[in-house]
């Protein structure tokens, strides 16, 4: 599996994901652009955008690339995702998700986790 992850804390985001993404899957920081069309062109299979809010800068060029439903925000600054609704935005077959910062840490793993165990991202 190929993820591409963009936006704030960056590295943090790609040591996050290798650290629970399964052997052989590659991890790339890019710019917002670059990621969403990878995913456009099929040479990645999910990107993760982190901003502020987990909308604005984590979803807004994905969403004019690929359209709002390939993109799911996942968390606001206020609002942390539960694990349902993360394993309900794999399982719809979203492709790029929105993430606030201050969430990472706890999201990324599940979320991970959750594309991994999904039989149609393998």
């Amino acid at each position: 599996m190929r993820f591409v992850t963009y936006g704030m804390g960056r590295e943090r985001v790609v040591g996050l994901i290798r650290s629970v993404a399964p052997p052989g899957s590659v991890v790339e920081a890019l710019s917002d652009f670059q990621a969403a069309n990878d995913v456009r062109a099929g040479q990645a299979d999910v990107a993760i955008g982190v901003c502020q809010s987990g909308a604005g800068g984590a979803l807004a060029i994905p969403m004019a690339l690929l359209g709002a439903g390939s993109c799911a925000q996942l968390s606001t600054p206020s609002k942390q995702p539960t694990g349902e609704e993360i394993r309900e935005a794999v399982a719809s077959g979203k492709k790029v998700f929105g993430l606030a910062l201050s969430h990472v840490d706890t999201a990324i793993p599940t979320l991970v986790q959750a594309l991994s165990a999904s039989p149609d991202r393998q």
